[in-house]
């Protein structure tokens, strides 16, 4: 069955690349969303998925990945530094700095983010993070600040002792 006109909407409504995430994967979501939702042919589907935000939100939350984990990719993260001490943190600061993280999935990049300009000795008053995500299981997730043993992979974990409480 021919689902490229799905994709395409995906393209358009939340600029998704199917390539980037694995197109068969997508396109199985979207056969297992047509069936689920009694569309007897892709025309059908669209139509569905057009008329309910309901019907797009369920297939959106089921293409988008949400692979995050605390300091993922250590080099943004100096990079934000190095930006900081260079550019920002050698004169007064006026205003806070504002910093905007998308996506952020279930907030892992934007908490690490937090981290950075904490260890910096940048207060909470002194920044603000805008923080975003397509998926809204995601963003709840975030919130709630409760984070398994995934979220915590790599070598240096040390940041656990001063940022988290075991509970």
């Amino acid at each position: 069955m021919n689902v490229l006109p799905v994709l395409e909407l995906l393209r358009q409504k939340i600029g998704l690349n199917p390539e980037s995430i694995g197109s068969a994967s997508v396109e199985k979501s979207i056969l297992e969303h047509m069936k689920i939702s009694g569309s007897a042919n892709v025309d059908d589907y669209l139509k569905k998925i057009n008329d309910s935000p309901a019907e797009l939100k369920k297939l959106v939350e089921s293409v988008v990945i949400s692979e995050t984990s605390f300091f993922r990719n250590r080099v943004p993260f100096i990079t934000l530094k190095n930006y900081l001490k260079q550019f920002v943190l050698n004169k007064k600061l006026e205003r806070p700095i504002r910093i905007h993280c998308v996506p952020c999935s279930t907030g892992e990049e934007p908490y690490s983010i937090a981290m950075v300009l904490f260890d910096m000795n940048i207060t909470a008053n002194q920044f603000y993070i805008y923080a975003g995500d397509i998926s809204e299981q995601a963003l709840q997730l975030g919130k709630s600040g409760v984070y398994s043993p995934y979220s915590f992979r790599g070598d240096n974990l040390d940041f656990r002792k001063t940022y988290f409480s075991n509970q």
